[in-house]
């Protein structure tokens, strides 16, 4: 049995959760590499590569939950309706965004601030004004790298989307409520 027929209407789900795994653990890889120093101190490399995929997994889960149950909840004429699919691609493509504008702010927000972005880097924000004139002044080269990154693997993921959502196939209804 091929893979699309197997994963029916959650190949793009799947897809969406392997690459951005896949991206995760590239950069987790790459910021222990850069912090190596840190890591290499407490000797926990093993712990924090695979903590670090366990955060990923209920972080991709959590994400993905909703849009899931929703595409095995609904009827196989929602699911293949092209705003539908739209719409999950936009969702997905919109957490790409956010998934690469962390991970990129990651290493520079660490130089900064000795700590991983959090809660703090969302509340900060809230002052656009501040946060943009301190960002400009300071920090435009990474703001320039950051975007075109974003803009590279928003692009991709648009792309790679709409190719396993061509490809997706459907299940009876039966099947998709087990």
């Amino acid at each position: 049995m091929n893979m699309t027929r197997r994963f029916g209407p959650l190949l793009p789900y799947i897809g969406f959760y392997l690459a951005c795994l896949l991206f995760f653990s590239i950069f987790r890889l790459v910021l222990v590499g850069v912090h190596w120093d840190r890591v290499a101190a407490w000797d926990v490399l093993g712990r924090v590569l695979i903590l670090g995929v366990r955060m990923d997994t209920i972080s991709l889960s959590i994400i993905l939950s909703i849009p899931v149950i929703a595409t095995l909840l609904l009827p196989k004429s929602f699911i293949q309706a092209s705003w539908f699919q739209l719409a999950i691609r936009i969702l997905l493509c919109f957490w790409v965004g956010i998934f690469v504008m962390m991970e990129f702010s990651t290493p520079t927000y660490i130089d900064f601030f000795d700590s991983r972005p959090g809660r703090i880097f969302f509340e900060y924000l809230n002052h656009p004004r501040e946060v943009s004139t301190f960002l400009i002044n300071g920090f435009l080269i990474e703001i320039l790298i950051v975007s075109c990154a974003i803009s590279l693997m928003v692009t991709l993921a648009w792309f790679g989307l709409a190719s396993l959502q061509k490809r997706q196939a459907t299940w009876p209804y039966f099947t998709q409520l087990i």
